[in-house]
């Protein structure tokens, strides 16, 4: 059996990783406040162009955006976990 590349339309499109990618790199750039609003219009383009260049539906992009916002709050929830533990660990750290 053959598998050839121009067969594979539509075989791996749900989550959309140009969705997830988009919504991380607009969230990794926000605290950079010169190039904020140029990464949100790029990633907001990459967003546009994916269902038509991607060959994906809505649902695939809002999946990816879903993956996306479930990876961001995962970590910051262990960032978090973890200046507590080393707030606790050392609390002379602790800025008052």
């Amino acid at each position: 059996m053959e598998v050839e590349i121009h067969n594979l339309y539509g075989i791996l499109t749900f989550p959309s990783f140009h969705a997830a990618s988009a919504v991380m790199f607009a969230w990794a750039g926000w605290s950079l406040r010169i190039f904020r609003w140029p990464l949100i219009a790029i990633n907001m383009a990459m967003l546009a162009a994916t269902p038509f260049e991607g060959a994906q539906y809505f649902v695939d992009l809002i999946g990816g955006a879903l993956v996306a916002l479930a990876a961001i709050a995962i970590v910051q929830s262990r960032y978090r976990q973890s200046q507590l533990k080393r707030t606790e660990a050392n609390p002379a750290m602790v800025l008052a």
